[in-house]
């Protein structure tokens, strides 16, 4: 199956906090929806080309994707030369990843815990992973281990409270953007990037911002929601108030008026 699907489905709406636990949500199917969405999205295409250039992993070393999902980087870096490993949680991702990529090795596993040697792998990634992890100081003592010396470390995660999307509604949109942010394990993961690799003994930590500027309605709204149904299950606002605000945004999307911008931090570092 092709990771550019254009007639995939629309999925309902979903709590992608839950991205670290999709097995349990019986809804497998819908968060693959989500992700072929999100990775389509040419801000996504250009966050994993620019993960690939700093890896820099010769032909034939070994690089593992943690949080490889439905495996489209662990082939588009088979396809650089690397022997690519990807390594997920979710049985319903891997088995995902088979089949789309049947010639490309899929292993279930957790980031804090990689079936691998100590200083067996030359590259490590982990995109959108981090956000979702209860422990990333425990993963990445364990990327460290299992990382050659020399080896490389790329994360991609977002910074979920630098989000900004235009709105009449001032207030309800705090609400809104407020009560998502709270759904994910480690929001502020992106900023947290620097920090976390330097005490973890990584070395040539450097780290990348790359704001996506986003008004074309019809790509966020599949996403916008999912985006909004936190507030309504905490109870910070009513169903007919989060529906208001939903319409508010289809009519910017008519008119040409909708924004949405995000910010994704992108940070890599050498194993000594």
């Amino acid at each position: 199956m092709s990771r550019n699907t254009m007639n995939s489905p629309k999925p309902a709406s979903l709590e992608l906090g839950r991205f670290n636990d999709v097995d349990a949500t019986g809804r497998g199917d819908d968060y693959i929806a989500m992700l072929d969405l999100v990775e389509r999205l040419p801000a996504a295409l250009a966050w994993r080309e620019r993960s690939y250039q700093l890896l820099d992993v010769a032909p034939g070393q070994a690089v593992v994707d943690v949080g490889c999902g439905t495996g489209g980087a662990v082939a588009e870096l088979a396809a650089r030369g690397a022997q690519a490993i990807g390594i997920d949680s979710s049985k319903w991702m891997i088995d995902a990843a088979r089949r789309r990529f049947p010639q490309r090795d899929f292993r279930l596993g957790s980031a804090g815990s990689l079936p691998f040697e100590d200083g067996s792998v030359y590259g490590y990634r982990a995109e959108r992973l981090y956000q979702h992890l209860p422990d990333p100081v425990a993963a990445l003592a364990e990327a460290r281990r299992v990382l050659a010396p020399d080896g490389r470390i790329v994360l991609l995660d977002q910074d979920y409270a630098m989000w900004v999307i235009d709105s009449d509604d001032v207030q309800t949109t705090c609400t809104i953007l407020d009560a998502y942010t709270r759904t994910h394990t480690s929001p502020w993961i992106g900023r947290r990037h620097r920090a976390l690799l330097l005490d973890a003994g990584f070395d040539d930590v450097v780290v990348e911002v790359n704001p996506s500027i986003v008004t074309d309605y019809a790509s966020m709204e599949p996403f916008l929601p999912s985006v909004v149904a936190p507030s309504v299950n905490s109870g910070v606002l009513t169903q007919a108030e989060a529906d208001t605000w939903l319409a508010e945004q289809a009519r910017r999307g008519e008119t040409n008026r909708f924004l949405r911008v995000f910010s994704t931090f992108l940070s890599s570092a050498r194993r000594p």
